[in-house]
Protein backbone atom coordinates (compact mmCIF):
# COMPACT_ATOMS: atom_id res chain seq x y z
CA UNK A 1 0.00 0.00 0.00
CA UNK A 2 2.78 2.41 0.88
CA UNK A 3 4.58 1.71 -2.39
CA UNK A 4 1.35 2.33 -4.32
CA UNK A 5 0.82 5.59 -2.45
CA UNK A 6 4.34 6.81 -3.26
CA UNK A 7 3.90 5.79 -6.90
CA UNK A 8 0.62 7.71 -7.04
CA UNK A 9 2.28 10.84 -5.64
CA UNK A 10 5.10 10.57 -8.18
CA UNK A 11 2.63 10.20 -11.04
CA UNK A 12 0.66 13.16 -9.74
CA UNK A 13 3.76 15.35 -9.62
CA UNK A 14 4.78 14.26 -13.11
CA UNK A 15 1.30 15.07 -14.43
CA UNK A 16 1.42 18.51 -12.78
CA UNK A 17 4.86 19.21 -14.26
CA UNK A 18 3.66 18.09 -17.69
CA UNK A 19 0.68 20.47 -17.52
CA UNK A 20 2.87 23.39 -16.44
CA UNK A 21 5.31 22.62 -19.25
CA UNK A 22 2.45 22.41 -21.74
CA UNK A 23 0.87 25.71 -20.65
CA UNK A 24 4.19 27.57 -20.63
CA UNK A 25 5.07 26.12 -24.04
CA UNK A 26 1.73 27.22 -25.50
CA UNK A 27 2.26 30.69 -24.06
CA UNK A 28 5.72 31.06 -25.54
CA UNK A 29 4.47 29.61 -28.84
CA UNK A 30 2.35 32.75 -29.27
CA UNK A 31 5.52 34.84 -29.38
CA UNK A 32 7.30 32.30 -31.58
CA UNK A 33 4.44 32.28 -34.11
CA UNK A 34 4.33 36.07 -34.27
CA UNK A 35 8.12 36.20 -34.70
CA UNK A 36 8.08 33.71 -37.58
CA UNK A 37 5.26 35.54 -39.36
CA UNK A 38 7.21 38.78 -39.12
CA UNK A 39 10.29 37.11 -40.65
CA UNK A 40 8.21 35.77 -43.54
CA UNK A 41 7.16 39.33 -44.38
CA UNK A 42 10.73 40.21 -45.42
CA UNK A 43 10.10 39.57 -49.17
CA UNK A 44 7.47 42.34 -49.09
CA UNK A 45 10.15 44.90 -48.30
CA UNK A 46 11.76 46.67 -45.33
CA UNK A 47 8.98 49.22 -44.88
CA UNK A 48 6.21 46.68 -44.31
CA UNK A 49 8.47 44.36 -42.31
CA UNK A 50 9.56 47.11 -39.91
CA UNK A 51 6.08 48.62 -39.63
CA UNK A 52 4.58 45.28 -38.61
CA UNK A 53 7.49 44.56 -36.29
CA UNK A 54 7.12 47.96 -34.63
CA UNK A 55 3.41 47.37 -34.00
CA UNK A 56 4.00 43.87 -32.65
CA UNK A 57 6.96 45.00 -30.59
CA UNK A 58 4.83 47.59 -28.81
CA UNK A 59 2.74 44.66 -27.57
CA UNK A 60 5.23 41.87 -26.83
CA UNK A 61 7.89 44.17 -25.41
CA UNK A 62 5.51 45.87 -23.00
CA UNK A 63 7.11 45.03 -19.61
CA UNK A 64 4.27 42.84 -18.22
CA UNK A 65 3.93 40.91 -21.48
CA UNK A 66 7.65 40.49 -22.05
CA UNK A 67 8.30 39.36 -18.49
CA UNK A 68 5.38 36.92 -18.32
CA UNK A 69 4.48 35.78 -21.84
CA UNK A 70 8.00 35.74 -23.29
CA UNK A 71 10.73 35.48 -20.66
CA UNK A 72 8.64 33.93 -17.87
CA UNK A 73 7.05 31.32 -20.12
CA UNK A 74 10.44 30.42 -21.60
CA UNK A 75 12.14 30.01 -18.22
CA UNK A 76 9.25 27.92 -16.84
CA UNK A 77 9.13 25.77 -19.97
CA UNK A 78 12.87 25.07 -19.88
CA UNK A 79 12.89 24.48 -16.10
CA UNK A 80 10.02 22.00 -16.17
CA UNK A 81 11.62 20.26 -19.15
CA UNK A 82 14.86 19.82 -17.22
CA UNK A 83 13.02 18.52 -14.16
CA UNK A 84 11.02 16.04 -16.21
CA UNK A 85 14.14 14.86 -18.05
CA UNK A 86 15.90 14.15 -14.75
CA UNK A 87 12.93 12.08 -13.56
CA UNK A 88 12.59 10.16 -16.82
CA UNK A 89 13.66 6.54 -16.49
CA UNK A 90 12.84 5.01 -19.87
CA UNK A 91 14.08 5.86 -23.36
CA UNK A 92 11.50 7.26 -25.76
CA UNK A 93 10.80 5.04 -28.75
CA UNK A 94 8.88 7.57 -30.86
CA UNK A 95 11.34 9.09 -33.34
CA UNK A 96 9.52 12.43 -33.64
CA UNK A 97 9.54 12.82 -29.86
CA UNK A 98 13.25 12.03 -29.69
CA UNK A 99 14.00 14.66 -32.32
CA UNK A 100 11.77 17.20 -30.62
CA UNK A 101 13.61 16.75 -27.32
CA UNK A 102 17.05 16.84 -28.92
CA UNK A 103 16.16 20.04 -30.73
CA UNK A 104 14.76 21.42 -27.47
CA UNK A 105 18.13 21.05 -25.73
CA UNK A 106 19.88 22.78 -28.61
CA UNK A 107 17.29 25.55 -28.73
CA UNK A 108 17.81 26.27 -25.03
CA UNK A 109 21.34 27.47 -25.79
CA UNK A 110 20.49 29.18 -29.08
CA UNK A 111 17.41 31.05 -27.81
CA UNK A 112 19.20 32.68 -24.90
CA UNK A 113 22.18 33.63 -27.08
CA UNK A 114 19.87 34.94 -29.81
CA UNK A 115 17.90 36.95 -27.28
CA UNK A 116 21.06 38.52 -25.88
CA UNK A 117 22.26 39.51 -29.36
CA UNK A 118 18.93 40.97 -30.49
CA UNK A 119 17.24 42.28 -27.34
CA UNK A 120 20.41 43.37 -25.55
CA UNK A 121 21.21 46.30 -27.89
CA UNK A 122 17.68 47.67 -27.59
CA UNK A 123 17.77 47.54 -23.79
CA UNK A 124 21.24 49.08 -23.47
CA UNK A 125 21.50 51.39 -26.51
CA UNK A 126 17.94 51.75 -27.78
CA UNK A 127 18.88 50.10 -31.09
CA UNK A 128 16.65 47.40 -32.61
CA UNK A 129 17.87 44.98 -35.30
CA UNK A 130 14.83 45.30 -37.59
CA UNK A 131 15.23 44.51 -41.31
CA UNK A 132 18.55 46.40 -41.53
CA UNK A 133 20.07 44.52 -38.60
CA UNK A 134 19.35 41.12 -40.10
CA UNK A 135 20.67 42.37 -43.46
CA UNK A 136 23.87 43.39 -41.68
CA UNK A 137 24.39 39.95 -40.13
CA UNK A 138 23.82 38.17 -43.45
CA UNK A 139 26.25 40.44 -45.30
CA UNK A 140 28.79 40.47 -42.46
CA UNK A 141 29.10 36.69 -42.00
CA UNK A 142 27.02 35.04 -44.74
CA UNK A 143 28.59 31.59 -44.37
CA UNK A 144 27.45 31.50 -40.77
CA UNK A 145 24.18 33.42 -40.63
CA UNK A 146 22.36 32.02 -43.68
CA UNK A 147 22.49 28.40 -42.40
CA UNK A 148 22.09 29.59 -38.79
CA UNK A 149 18.83 31.45 -39.42
CA UNK A 150 17.46 28.68 -41.63
CA UNK A 151 18.30 25.92 -39.14
CA UNK A 152 17.09 28.01 -36.20
CA UNK A 153 13.74 28.73 -37.86
CA UNK A 154 13.12 25.12 -38.87
CA UNK A 155 14.19 23.71 -35.50
CA UNK A 156 11.98 26.18 -33.62
CA UNK A 157 9.03 25.44 -35.92
CA UNK A 158 9.41 21.67 -35.55
CA UNK A 159 9.89 21.74 -31.79
CA UNK A 160 7.20 24.35 -31.26
CA UNK A 161 4.66 22.91 -33.69
CA UNK A 162 4.89 19.37 -32.36
CA UNK A 163 4.93 20.72 -28.82
CA UNK A 164 1.73 22.70 -29.39
CA UNK A 165 -0.10 19.64 -30.74
CA UNK A 166 0.98 17.49 -27.80
CA UNK A 167 0.29 20.22 -25.26
CA UNK A 168 -3.25 20.65 -26.60
CA UNK A 169 -3.85 16.89 -26.40
CA UNK A 170 -2.50 16.84 -22.84
CA UNK A 171 -4.91 19.63 -21.90
CA UNK A 172 -7.87 17.74 -23.32
CA UNK A 173 -8.09 19.06 -26.88
CA UNK A 174 -7.91 16.79 -29.92
CA UNK A 175 -6.41 18.83 -32.81
CA UNK A 176 -5.97 17.22 -36.20
CA UNK A 177 -2.39 16.18 -36.96
CA UNK A 178 -0.76 16.33 -40.40
CA UNK A 179 0.98 12.96 -40.14
CA UNK A 180 4.56 12.28 -41.19
CA UNK A 181 4.10 13.13 -44.86
CA UNK A 182 2.09 16.25 -44.06
CA UNK A 183 4.64 17.38 -41.49
CA UNK A 184 7.47 16.86 -43.98
CA UNK A 185 5.60 18.91 -46.59
CA UNK A 186 4.93 21.70 -44.09
CA UNK A 187 8.59 21.81 -43.03
CA UNK A 188 9.67 21.79 -46.67
CA UNK A 189 7.32 24.68 -47.49
CA UNK A 190 8.56 26.60 -44.45
CA UNK A 191 12.18 26.00 -45.49
CA UNK A 192 11.43 27.52 -48.91
CA UNK A 193 9.65 30.52 -47.37
CA UNK A 194 12.48 31.08 -44.88
CA UNK A 195 15.07 30.88 -47.65
CA UNK A 196 13.15 33.45 -49.71
CA UNK A 197 12.94 35.69 -46.63
CA UNK A 198 16.70 35.38 -46.06
CA UNK A 199 17.41 36.26 -49.68
CA UNK A 200 15.25 39.34 -49.22
CA UNK A 201 17.10 40.33 -46.05
CA UNK A 202 20.40 39.75 -47.84
CA UNK A 203 19.54 42.06 -50.73
CA UNK A 204 19.39 39.30 -53.32
CA UNK A 205 15.73 39.76 -54.32
CA UNK A 206 15.73 43.56 -54.48
CA UNK A 207 18.07 46.45 -53.66
CA UNK A 208 18.36 47.35 -49.98
CA UNK A 209 20.11 50.10 -48.02
CA UNK A 210 23.79 49.63 -47.23
CA UNK A 211 23.66 46.88 -44.55
CA UNK A 212 26.87 48.16 -42.96
CA UNK A 213 25.61 51.70 -42.43
CA UNK A 214 22.76 51.23 -39.93
CA UNK A 215 22.91 51.75 -36.16
CA UNK A 216 22.81 48.04 -35.39
CA UNK A 217 25.81 47.37 -37.64
CA UNK A 218 27.73 50.24 -36.05
CA UNK A 219 27.35 48.65 -32.62
CA UNK A 220 29.31 45.64 -33.83
CA UNK A 221 31.68 47.31 -36.29
CA UNK A 222 32.26 50.57 -34.46
CA UNK A 223 31.76 54.08 -35.88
Amino acid sequence: MQANSISSVVRGREAALARVQALSGLTFALFLGVHLVNVLLAPFGPALHDAVQGSLRAAYQAPPVELVVVLGALVVHVSTGVMRARRRQHAVRNQATRWQRRLGWGLVVIVFGHTLATRGPSLVYGVWPEFAGISFSLNWLPAWFYPYYLAFGLAAAFHGGLGVLRALRLLGWRPATPGRRGAALLLGALAVLLLVALLAYGGVLFPIADPMANDYAKLYLGP
